[in-house]
């Protein structure tokens, strides 16, 4: 919602935050002011549409400008006191003096993902870089408030900034034959302790987010998964399907238990 009444702020339907009365745009998490979210029927809703030319307010005094509207990218001005960490291949371009450093993950610095070798790369303020995935869709960007974990599905995460914790695991099992990576579900975890951080995705097609209770289940394809919150369990299940030719086919489904928020896209399901 939007106001003219300087004494109101207008409070954003998408993460709660409020912003200065009259701003057309979340100044935490750049989603529309000007209209509430659209809900599915099942009761999905989805990630708002974020601008070109929005503009979003973290850490000390660092802004980030969403730039285009087809294949996004994110420029990001940090404050001296802040900073960013991404994966090397998103890295669109960077002022000469901004000076990068290789984050170790679990003991190393190079963590293979999906038969692929990425490095998590911190910059560190003051300067400018800008960040894309290279591929069309929208950004979803998520705070992270003090006690909050998130898990993103591999090759959805764009950026964080650096007070966030990170961690990531490979989960063994039946899924490899559902997802991205020929090898395994990689899923990385960014935490926040004492501040509040900032957690910028990208996701392939339309993205949506739904609650779900405590003790409520859903099944997702697994390729289509985009974000959960770390109170949401998952567990892997596979349905027999006959098909009165090829016989019984095993088709993998991930149950995701709340309570909590799930995220999907639309755009990366499995061939």
């Amino acid at each position: 919602m939007t106001t003219t009444d300087p004494h109101i702020r207008a409070v954003c339907q998408w993460c709660q935050a409020t912003s200065a009365a009259g701003a057309t745009a979340c100044a935490t998490c750049g989603a529309p002011l000007d209209g509430a979210p659209l809900h599915t029927v099942s009761g999905w809703r989805a990630s708002p549409k974020i601008k070109d030319h929005t503009a979003i307010r973290f850490g000390t005094g660092s802004g980030l400008a969403v730039e285009g509207d087809i294949v996004p990218s994110v420029e990001l001005a940090l404050d001296p006191s802040d900073g960013m960490m991404f994966h090397h291949h998103r890295l669109l371009w960077k002022e000469h003096h901004l000076p990068l450093t290789a984050m170790r993950t679990g003991g190393s610095m190079i963590t293979l993902m999906g038969e692929m070798s990425r490095v998590m790369l911190s910059a560190s303020g003051p300067g400018r870089l800008a960040v894309s995935h290279g591929q069309a869709g929208e950004l979803v960007v998520l705070p992270v408030r003090p006690g909050q974990a998130i898990d993103v599905g591999e090759g959805s995460f764009l950026a964080a900034n650096h007070v966030l914790g990170y961690t990531i695991e490979k989960l063994q099992g039946s899924l490899r034959s559902k997802l991205r990576s020929t090898e395994g579900f990689y899923m990385e975890r960014f935490y926040a302790t004492e501040w509040p951080g900032l957690l910028v995705l990208h996701a392939q097609g339309c993205a949506f987010e739904r609650t779900l209770a405590d003790g409520e289940h859903l099944l997702v394809d697994p390729a289509a998964f985009l974000y959960k919150d770390h109170s949401v369990s998952f567990t892997t299940e596979k349905m027999d399907v006959t098909t009165g030719v090829m016989g019984w086919k095993g088709l993998f489904m991930m149950r995701v238990v709340g309570p909590g928020r799930v995220g999907i896209e639309s755009g990366s399901m499995a061939d």
